[in-house]
């Protein structure tokens, strides 16, 4: 869930609880979340002068921003790790598929499998761990 749909639900969530039967200082506190006046609690004029205090503290939000930057650039390092993991399954994937293909192309025109192995492997570069594998798929060995 992005940072904004969070947003959205809690500021939902807010709203549909002001409408409920709650506290004063329950009530107020989710009027201050989302952004109504309040006025006379003490406990969110508090939290207003906590936050304030921290808005105005340079060196806590230099940090804040620092470690959401951070944060934002190995969220985008991970999802290229992954696009590009992916990327390197689906090719490994269509050149299986490809070799399938054509082991069993070659064999309705009549190569044996003896015949195919060793172009197969020299071909792609197989591992005789490969070659066992992909014969025993393709209905061979």
């Amino acid at each position: 869930m992005t940072n904004l749909a969070i947003l959205a639900e809690v500021g939902l969530r807010t709203r549909q609880a002001s409408s409920a039967p709650l506290s004063k200082d329950l009530r107020n506190f989710l009027d201050y979340v989302d952004n109504r006046d309040v006025e006379n609690d003490e406990y969110v004029d508090e939290l207003r002068d906590y936050i304030q205090n921290l808005s105005e503290n340079t060196e806590w939000r230099n940090d804040y921003m620092d470690n959401k930057t951070h944060m934002m650039f190995h969220d985008e390092d991970v999802r290229e790790e992954g696009i590009a993991i992916g990327e390197k399954r689906g090719i490994t994937l269509g050149k299986l598929e490809a070799i399938r293909g054509m082991i069993t192309l070659m064999q309705d025109n009549g190569l044996s499998e003896e015949e195919l192995k060793p172009q197969i492997q020299r071909q792609f570069s197989l591992t005789t761990a490969q070659m066992q594998e992909l014969f025993k798929k393709s209905g061979g060995c």
